[in-house]
């Protein structure tokens, strides 16, 4: 959907997929917004071969599914780290936070 959108517009954006994850990363499913952060620092790279086409760009980060940011937050840092000038974020849905209930809740 992404591709499509992105290509049949009047835009000059190009879809690539730039990022990849170290061997270090383990499944997300299961962990708390606190392990999931610790398990993608520093694990989300920019592709050697991608380097040059984000360098001093803006790249748009495009994932399916927010939970609880990490993901996101990891593939930002990464796209920083190797010279994005700006990095925009947008996802397809997010998940809903349990939340207890308090005095008042109805």
């Amino acid at each position: 959907v992404v591709r499509r959108a992105a290509t049949e517009g009047p835009t000059s954006a190009r879809v690539i997929e730039v990022l990849g994850l170290t061997d270090r990363v383990r499944d997300q499913s299961g962990l708390d917004a606190l392990a999931r952060q610790r398990n993608l620092t520093e694990a989300v790279l920019v592709r050697r071969r991608h380097r040059r086409l984000i360098d001093s760009r803006t790249v748009l980060l495009v994932d399916d599914l927010v939970t609880t940011g990490a993901s996101l937050a990891a593939a930002a840092a990464a796209l920083r780290r190797a010279g994005a000038r700006a990095v925009l974020g947008v996802t397809m849905g997010a998940t809903l936070r349990k939340v207890a209930a308090g005095p008042g809740a109805d």
